[in-house]
């Protein structure tokens, strides 16, 4: 399971992921937000 260090919550990273502009930034905070909520990283890729 990937792991994520713990300096911003689930709720700033989702923030985050949906006000992002630039699509490469957009997905890497909508994989990070997944992987800290515990998802697979099968399932991150299934997802992004």
């Amino acid at each position: 399971m990937p792991q994520v260090a713990r300096h911003l919550t689930l709720r700033e990273l989702e923030r985050r992921y949906k006000k992002a502009k630039d699509p490469v930034e957009k997905t890497r905070f909508q994989a990070v937000y997944h992987a800290a909520k515990g998802l697979s990283a099968r399932e991150i890729a299934r997802i992004t």
